[in-house]
């Protein structure tokens, strides 16, 4: 059995030719990865400490998905830009942007405001 240092090498080396895919080809490369256990429900913010193996270090830009649920087969996905070379960041997981998440359709919209 392989141990955490030997599970976090190979993902960070993994992450580095995915890095390195992407600078080559000039297209958007991304991957998605799991957390740790108190953020593996999803249903609180997760921060960038939370990612499992530690493996923010080679990525530019890192995402963390956390989701409200409504009770009528759709979700709110709230996503928070933890790790961002180029721009805002908050590695709380605090800051995030939230989208309609249909699960019949799997598809992502911006969140529609009702107006009473």
């Amino acid at each position: 059995m392989r141990d955490a240092e030997s599970y976090t090498f190979g993902l960070e080396g993994m992450l580095s030719y995915l890095n390195e895919m992407a600078r080559e080809t000039g297209a958007h490369v991304m991957a998605m990865h799991h957390v740790v256990g108190e953020y593996a429900d999803g249903l609180k913010p997760i921060p960038q400490s939370g990612l499992k193996g530690k493996v923010s270090r080679v990525p530019s830009l890192v995402l963390t998905i956390h989701k409200e649920i409504d009770g009528m087969d759709s979700r709110i996905l709230n996503i928070s830009p933890v790790k961002n070379r180029e721009g805002f960041e908050d590695s709380s997981g605090e800051t995030f942007a939230s989208f309609d998440f249909d699960t019949r359709t799997m598809r992502i919209s911006d969140v529609q405001e009702t107006f009473m």
